[in-house]
């Protein structure tokens, strides 16, 4: 569902709003696009598995000069962070869970997405049994980590 936006508050997309940008938009620099790792999400967590106690997996997909994307799975939870130099855009693939942004808690499925402007504290817990998945966008693209702890 779409909502208006207000500064410094959480944004929701309508899962067919952010499918048709992806179309849209013109291809990362990468062997395939992004559109196609979105659409293939499952064969490249299976190519690069959690392991064992591995409670957050990053899997790069792809980058150009205006942003970077990737894979996430989370397997509990992760901690209060905000990100000083990115904003964020995320797309639950699968699962289920409460996305805090801010201090308030929304509950997430597969086709929900948030955008996190930099410097929102966040974090996702996962409430189901198995990894929650999502693909991730950086704006500007992310070259280093920027996570920092909120307590």
């Amino acid at each position: 569902m779409l909502s208006a936006f207000a500064p410094g508050q959480p944004f929701r997309f309508s899962a067919s709003l952010v499918l048709l940008l992806l179309v849209s938009a013109c291809a990362l620099e990468t062997e395939k696009s992004s559109a196609h790792y979105f659409a293939d999400w499952r064969a490249v967590a299976k190519k690069n598995p959690m392991e064992p106690g591995e409670n957050i997996r990053v899997v790069e997909l792809g980058r150009d000069a205006s942003g970077s994307h990737h894979l996430v799975r989370i397997r509990d939870r992760e901690k209060n962070h905000l990100h000083s130099s990115h904003d964020l855009t995320v797309f639950v693939l699968d699962g289920a869970g409460e996305m805090d942004m801010n201090g308030v808690r929304h509950q997430v499925s597969a086709g929900d997405v948030f955008v996190v402007p930099r410097g929102m504290p966040h974090y996702f817990v996962n409430t189901g049994s198995d990894p929650a998945a999502a693909h991730i966008f950086f704006q500007p693209p992310l070259l280093e980590p920027d996570i920092v702890p909120v307590p």
